[in-house]
């Protein structure tokens, strides 16, 4: 043990060094991987752009990677495209379409919330016509029509009846006009009811125009805020190449 403390202690000079020079010699190897990788990512970023051959492409590059090798090339590049009429339609077309890109989701949302809203309503109106109907059918199944059992003594050439019998055709008659009150009380409450459906079919519909009206206010409103904020990116180059642009403008910037 003391062989090794003596060891250490006379060394402690190397030591010492080895110590102060190791971080050193780390935090340069580190700073050479990082200057590899950025030499690595602009040089694929060259090619991405180059391959790309576009406007905003270069500007991309440019605006990443100002002190690459290849930023003389770039802006050599980029004064040939901005020389190009067509090639500055579609940078500006691309910057069009990224700006309205929003607009489609929030389209489909206000789809969805109207689809949703109709689809309630149609809905509770089925409900309510659906349990009218129901009930109308429940009551007239209770109204059970009897067998005409004092039919043959009516007819011509019948006979008189016995006592017991004139009671049984008294019977029947009496549960024939219940029965028949009970119908025509179900058909009353059948064409009540069919008014109150034909109500209930008449809000619906007005229901719906209104939640209608109400979607193409928000469809028309959402079309207008991007058209008008995505305006900027429109160039009179978009126009002559991209027909579908100059006709939502309708050919105005």
């Amino acid at each position: 043990m003391k062989d090794i403390y003596r060891t250490l202690h006379e060394n402690r000079g190397d030591l010492r060094m080895t110590i102060m020079k190791t971080p050193r010699s780390v935090s340069a190897l580190f700073l050479l991987a990082f200057i590899g990788l950025l030499f690595s990512c602009a040089g694929a970023a060259w090619k991405s752009a180059a391959r790309k051959d576009t406007i905003l492409g270069y500007e991309q590059f440019r605006e990443k990677h100002p002190d690459s090798t290849h930023t003389a090339e770039c802006r050599t590049r980029l004064r040939a495209l901005n020389r190009d009429p067509e090639k500055v339609a579609e940078k500006h077309y691309t910057l069009w379409r990224e700006c309205m890109e929003p607009e489609a989701k929030e389209r489909n949302v206000f789809q969805r919330e109207y689809e949703a809203a109709k689809e309630e309503k149609i809905s509770a109106a089925k409900k309510a016509i659906s349990r009218i109907e129901n009930e109308v059918e429940d009551g007239k199944k209770k109204c059970v029509i009897s067998e005409p059992v004092c039919a043959e003594w009516t007819e011509k050439g019948g006979f008189t009846p016995g006592a017991a019998s004139r009671r049984v055709c008294r019977k029947w008659k009496s549960e024939k006009r219940k029965d028949f009150a009970c119908l025509n009380y179900w058909e009353g409450k059948e064409r009540e009811y069919g008014i109150t459906i034909a109500k209930i079919k008449e809000t619906l519909q007005e229901e719906i125009d209104g939640l209608m009206k109400t979607h193409h206010e928000k469809m028309d409103g959402c079309k207008r805020k991007y058209r008008n904020a995505c305006k900027p990116h429109i160039r009179k180059e978009v126009f002559l190449y991209y027909p579908e642009v100059s006709r939502l403008y309708r050919g105005k910037l």
